[in-house]
C-alpha cells in the first residue's frame, strides 16, 4: 500500500540510533512502545525513523488516522505457507 502522510508533529528519529540505542532495538520493542506513548499523549501526530530491519529504510509510525491520506495498492504479493514457515512470496503481476 501507498498512502500520503501529513501532519505538523512528527518527531524525526532517524540518523539518530546512537543517541536512541534501546528506541531502535530490533528485539525488545518495550522502548520503542513507551516513546510512542509519551509523544502520543503529548499530541504528536506520529514518529519517523530507520527501519531496524532494512539498511537504508525509514519508516513512519502515524498515531492520527487524520493523517493519513487515501490508501492506494502499488503490488500484490502471494504468500505460501508451508505448514511451517512462509516458504515463498510470489508477486501478482496484473497485465491489460
Amino acid at each position: 500500500l501507498n498512502a500520503p502522510v501529513r501532519g505538523a508533529h512528527f518527531y524525526d528519529l532517524r540518523d539518530r540510533q546512537r543517541e536512541f540505542k534501546a528506541v531502535y532495538s530490533p528485539t525488545d520493542y518495550s522502548s520503542s512502545q513507551k516513546l510512542g506513548a509519551a509523544l502520543r499523549e503529548k499530541g504528536a501526530d506520529g514518529i519517523a525513523y530507520d527501519s531496524v530491519r532494512r539498511e537504508g529504510g525509514e519508516c513512519v509510525a502515524v498515531f492520527r488516522p487524520r493523517c493519513i491520506g487515501p490508501c492506494k495498492t502499488v503490488k500484490q504479493f502471494i504468500f505460501r505457507w508451508d505448514g511451517e514457515a512462509i516458504s515463498a512470496v510470489l508477486e501478482v503481476q496484473r497485465t491489460g
